[in-house]
């Protein structure tokens, strides 16, 4: 790559040119001597941005594997985001994660974006997002870590937004060629930018304002910086989040450990004195809460009526319940439609009943706010911000049931060429026999990106009932299982 940083990438990025082998990244974690990796001068952190001193961004560390070296991000207790792309899109790839001076290896991995090719992301036009995320699991926590906040949607057009990672020494146009750490450049939001060098793919891009992430660097081309989009997946990360903490179908609507729920508006109900368990089972018991927060220092159960938003918080455990319509509740922000859906009179359900199958029938839609008076329904990019709103009703979409299978009542099945969950969800869509479907990605060589199987797609004529299987760390095919109902992607678990 050129010190301009205009090179053009294919879909799979060159990282910083170290090459890592195991036997060399093994020589690092005990000292050895030859060929050892370079390791990140915590020192001095505080480098280019811009071609000024910058401070450290706590959160942002260096994912190795066998294909070089990634940037990557810390956002839960053992939690990581990078790009798929870091590992060429396979699940079969796992590495090390290093952060404020400590490796740890990384157990798990969750391919999101297995294709991610420009302009496949939302929102359309030239912003250059894509689908090219993913989640990483690692062995311990760091202590000294703070991990960092996913954003709710991506920023404005032209909002300010700051780029942070690691790349190597003097590649970057605008920096000084001098020292050796983590660096950052700032841009505006939809105006294509070159700055991005090898070992910076896989960093986190994040409004200047709040901090909050809401891609990772993927690639760069002809036409600047393509993004991974990572806020179109917040909901769907902690979803694999929680069936990797359960390890059986529990996950689907279980615990959230190491989280806490936000939502912008008052709770339901407090309640002292419980448990994390017991105050799931309070909030299952009442029709109107969607969502619960318990904080153990205090022992007090928070119930609110939407999903909301989540953060990490180690001194919360959260979760979900099965119903995904929230009353009295507005998702803010991220409108790109709105369509006029009159009330029966006084009767609201069948009109949000349609705006919700308007989102159904849309595969740009995210969420829903349906006001109760205006009769307006808007059609959301993203889940945004929950608030209180006494006139509105709202909803997010639960794209997929992940790690899991409907099995029996096929009529077809077929390989796809382009391993995209999306492409088999379309076809069943498009198909009036079809009421559900199974995925399953592509399978690879164990350590490599070299495929076995390629994806392939089973449509069904009925809704067989979801069958979750144990998630253990890179065991069998039921990592790769994808499955959705055609008309009831409302609910975390969509029964017969």
């Amino acid at each position: 790559m050129n010190r301009s940083g205009r090179t053009e990438y294919s879909t799979r990025p060159r990282r910083e040119s170290h090459n890592v082998s195991w036997l060399l990244l093994l020589g690092v974690l005990i000292g050895g001597g030859c060929g050892q990796v370079d390791q990140p001068a915590e020192q001095s952190v505080a480098k280019l941005n811009n071609g000024q001193s910058s401070l450290a961004m706590p959160a942002v560390g260096r994912y190795y594997n066998n294909f070089g070296t990634c940037s990557a991000t810390l956002i839960g207790p053992r939690y990581v985001v990078t790009a798929a792309s870091c590992n060429r899109y396979s699940d079969e790839v796992t590495g090390l994660f290093y952060l404020n001076g400590e490796f740890r290896s990384v157990t798990r991995v969750y391919i999101f974006g297995p294709n991610a090719e420009p302009g496949q992301g939302v929102p359309p036009g030239n912003l250059n997002l894509n689908d090219d995320v993913a989640l990483l699991e690692i062995d311990q926590e760091i202590p000294s870590a703070r991990p960092m906040y996913i954003s709710a949607g991506a920023p404005p057009v032209g909002s300010p937004s700051t780029m942070w990672g690691w790349g190597p020494t003097g590649c970057w146009s605008g920096g000084n060629g001098s020292g050796e750490g983590l660096r950052s450049f700032a841009f505006n939001f939809g105006t294509p930018t070159f700055q991005i060098c090898d070992g910076d793919m896989g960093g986190p891009a994040m409004s200047a304002d709040s901090f909050a992430i809401w891609g990772v660097a993927s690639y760069t081309t002809s036409n600047g910086t393509v993004w991974g989009n990572v806020s179109r997946y917040k909901e769907d990360i902690l979803t694999v989040i929680r069936m990797w903490q359960a390890g059986d179908a529990s996950g689907i609507d279980g615990l959230e450990v190491g989280f806490r729920r936000n939502f912008y508006g008052p709770p339901y109900a407090i309640t002292p004195n419980q448990t994390a368990s017991s105050c799931k089972d309070l909030c299952n018991s009442r029709g109107v809460c969607k969502s619960f927060s318990f904080q153990r220092s205090t022992g007090s159960c928070e119930e609110f009526g939407a999903s909301g938003d989540w953060v990490a918080d180690p001194d919360f455990i959260s979760g979900l319940v099965e119903s995904g319509t929230e009353g009295s509740t507005r998702r803010q922000g991220f409108e790109y439609a709105s369509v006029a859906i009159p009330p029966d009179g006084s009767n609201v359900v069948p009109a949000i009943r349609q705006c919700a199958k308007t989102c159904d029938d849309d595969s740009r839609c995210a969420a829903y706010s349906y006001g109760d008076r205006s009769g307006v329904c808007s059609l959301k990019e993203y889940g945004g911000i929950p608030v209180f709103d006494a006139d509105s009703t709202s909803g997010v979409k639960r794209f997929f049931e992940y790690y899991t299978d409907r099995p029996g009542s096929d009529f077809r099945d077929f390989d796809l060429a382009s391993p995209d969950v999306r492409v088999c969800r379309a076809a069943c869509s498009a198909d009036a026999g079809c009421y559900s479907f199974t995925y399953r990605n592509p399978t690879f060589t164990p350590g490599s990106s070299l495929q076995v199987t390629p994806a392939h797609c089973w449509l069904k004529t009925g809704s067989p009932y979801p069958i979750t299987a144990v998630v253990e760390p890179n065991v069998g095919d039921s990592k790769r299982l994808i499955s959705g109902n055609r008309f009831l992607l409302w609910n975390l678990r969509a029964q017969e």
